[in-house]
């Protein structure tokens, strides 16, 4: 049964991708992403308004270390990596947990 959800699942999502030619990055690019985003306008911010934002901020990036942590790799490093990697436009850059790497 769980098989037959799984399958269901992902002929969904390709009905999807044909139905709109869209299609968002995983790995917790999104997550990240606006987590990098979000500390740079943190920055243009003062008292709690900047705090509040930046506190957010962290809080997103829980999600890419918590991945990175269930697929046994070093959540630090990886995390620093992908901020580096949003923080150069590679906006898609997610954490590929087969291969144990960003891509």
């Amino acid at each position: 049964e769980e098989a037959d959800r799984s399958i269901h699942d992902a002929l969904c999502v390709i009905r999807c991708l044909v139905k709109e030619r869209a299609l968002i990055a995983g790995g917790a690019a999104p997550e990240i992403e606006l987590a990098v985003r979000l500390a740079e306008y943190a920055q243009s911010l003062s008292g709690v308004d900047q705090y509040c934002i930046r506190a957010f901020a962290e809080a997103l990036e829980v999600i890419p270390y918590t991945l990175a942590e269930n697929a046994g790799l070093n959540p630090i490093a990886t995390v620093t990596e992908l901020r580096n990697r949003h923080a150069q436009n590679d906006v898609n850059a997610g954490i590929n947990v087969r291969k144990g790497l960003i891509s």
